[in-house]
């Protein structure tokens, strides 16, 4: 019988190893924690955006949520069970069937053609978006490549001028940039346009995540579970109808995960280098457009730390947390072009604790979720006229008076926070449908209105919460193997494979952590759900094989 050394048996192993090892199990475990939790989370808890009362061809839910709470039904339990059977099932004949297959391109060349599909079955007018950021975002944008600098002039009676919304938020003068990319290459306004290109984009990220469940060590078939996951991923397809950038944020910190992942297979010193370079340079750019996306970075940064104490080359920390401050600090350039071409000053905007602030309260007269968006930021801004020290101390305050309720109130607290994070990470559309909706339409097509409305968007969401479900728990499967593998440190388990995997569990805890804290949104965690593709591809695999073996007595081969 042959036995694996346990991870803390350090006999013989030198300190670097013994120490990015208990990190590496650390983190594998704790994100296996909060992979459990979401699981059961989805069990127990379906968020629902609730419908408005004439849709026509506009908006069609509200930003308002009914969050279900209770044991799930024995059909959900059922489809649980049928859609991972499938998944299994599918992914072994198409393997006999079809043993090679480039994959990354198909999966890439797939989500691009659903996402197109969607986009022009939507048959948008391309004139009017129902959301206010991307309304301030456009309308920016389309006066700064027609050059009207006035439009930045600073209005005092507006409500809503231009500079008023760069005052609050200049970290978004990046975003605007996007637009104005766009608009200059395609014409000005140009929706349609923008939507195809976070198609274009939605396909990139399709292949790199099949390219990520490949490092994972995935089987061919584990690769074609992922596949398939990805393919009925309701949310992923239709995120391309969300005008806003995103899509593109995403699309290139997963091009910077891509860099960080060659970096820690690199012999070379020197080729790590040049790697970890293009990761963070890349990673700037995709803060620059999407500043949430710096949580990804964060985490790419802290596992290349490991992965340096674990190779012994102890010149890579300083370095790559040198260049994560590079990184986040690029993130004010656009803000310095933007002033630049328009000659105005925006100031430092809303401070950061203002959205832990809205994070820990609730304005019940503004939304049924707690935790979620309401204007009191703005309130105070305009009560203080933009004074950053007495911002600080207003949010600072509603931080404390939040704690405090929570500490002379547990279960107050606990509710809180269960339904926070219900909104968040149990809504099974992560808004894709609601952003879809806010788009003026020439007509409801057939596509359209087969997820919008009726009977069919019930059985729509129905699905979409299933295959949530099924993401949590078999992510927690694959993590859980994962975990084994480091705690026995088996001799066969590549480091390709587990920097991948700890990569991976980085990313989540990030988003977990910021998001349990942050102001909410289910878009916001779409793509650290999105991340967990691979993993659930894992545990299925691992499930897959499991059952075979013991049941019918052969082993799945890849």
């Amino acid at each position: 019988m042959r036995h694996h050394r346990s991870c803390f048996d350090h006999t013989a192993a030198p300190l670097s190893t013994r120490v990015s090892t208990t990190l590496q199990v650390a983190t594998l475990a704790l994100a296996l924690a909060v992979l459990i939790f979401l699981a059961v989370l989805s069990i127990l808890s379906t968020g629902y955006f609730n419908p408005v009362d004439d849709p026509k061809l506009g908006r069609v839910f509200r930003e308002g949520m009914t969050l279900h709470h209770g044991l799930p039904s024995m059909w959900f339990i059922l489809g649980v069970i049928i859609l991972s059977a499938v998944v299994i099932v599918i992914a072994r004949l198409w393997t006999s069937i079809i043993p090679k297959t480039r994959l990354g391109l198909f999966t890439g060349i797939y989500t691009l053609s659903m996402a197109v599909l969607w986009i022009t079955a939507l048959n948008i007018t391309g004139k009017v978006y129902d959301y206010s950021d991307s309304t301030s975002l456009i309308n920016a944008a389309n006066a700064l490549v027609e050059g009207k600098v006035a439009e930045f002039v600073p209005q005092p009676d507006s409500l809503l001028s231009t500079y008023s919304y760069f005052s609050w938020y200049p970290f978004q003068t990046g975003a605007m940039l996007w637009f104005a990319l766009v608009f200059k290459l395609f014409g000005t306004g140009n929706l349609f346009a923008f939507q195809i290109i976070n198609a274009i984009m939605l396909g990139g990220i399709g292949y790199m995540l099949q390219r990520i469940g490949a490092a994972l060590g995935l089987s061919e078939q584990g690769q074609r579970m992922e596949t398939l996951l990805i393919m009925t991923s309701m949310p992923f397809v239709t995120s391309a109808a969300f005008i806003y950038p995103n899509t593109a944020g995403l699309f290139f910190v997963m091009l910077s995960l891509m860099a960080a992942l060659r970096a820690v297979r690199q012999r070379s010193s020197l080729a790590c280098m040049a790697w970890i370079v293009l990761c963070f340079v890349i990673g700037a750019v995709a803060v620059m457009i999407k500043g949430t996306v710096i949580l990804f970075v964060i985490a790419y940064a802290l596992v290349l730390g490991i992965c340096a104490i674990r190779d012994r080359r102890y010149w890579m920390v300083p370095v790559t947390f040198a260049l994560l401050y590079a990184a986040n600090k690029a993130s004010v350039i656009p803000l310095l072009i933007v002033e630049h071409a328009v000659g105005q000053h925006f100031g430092p905007g809303l401070p950061q604790s203002s959205w832990i602030a809205i994070g820990l309260t609730q304005n019940s007269t503004y939304t049924t979720m707690p935790g979620w968006w309401y204007n009191e930021a703005i309130q105070v801004y305009r009560r203080t006229g933009g004074d950053t020290v007495l911002m600080q101390q207003a949010a600072n305050a509603t931080i404390a008076a939040a704690l405090h309720g929570f500490a002379a109130n547990p279960l107050s607290a606990v509710s809180f926070v269960v339904n926070k994070l219900a909104s968040e990470w149990a809504e099974p559309t992560y808004q894709t449908l609601y952003y879809s909706a806010l788009a003026e339409r020439r007509s409801n097509g057939p596509i359209a209105s087969l997820l919008f409305f009726g009977r069919s968007n019930t059985i729509a969401l129905s699905f979409a919460n299933i295959h949530q479900t099924v993401v949590y728990t078999f992510a927690g499967v694959g993590m859980a193997t994962g975990l084994h593998r480091r705690w026995m440190q088996q001799p066969n388990d590549d480091t390709t494979r587990s920097d991948t995997m700890l990569f991976l569990a980085m990313i989540l805890l990030g988003g977990f952590g910021c998001f349990l804290l942050w102001e909410a949104k289910s878009v916001y965690t779409f793509p650290f759900a999105l991340m967990l593709m691979p993993l659930a591809a894992d545990g299925l695999a691992a499930t897959g094989d499991l059952l075979f073996r013991r049941c019918l007595g052969f082993r799945i081969h890849a």
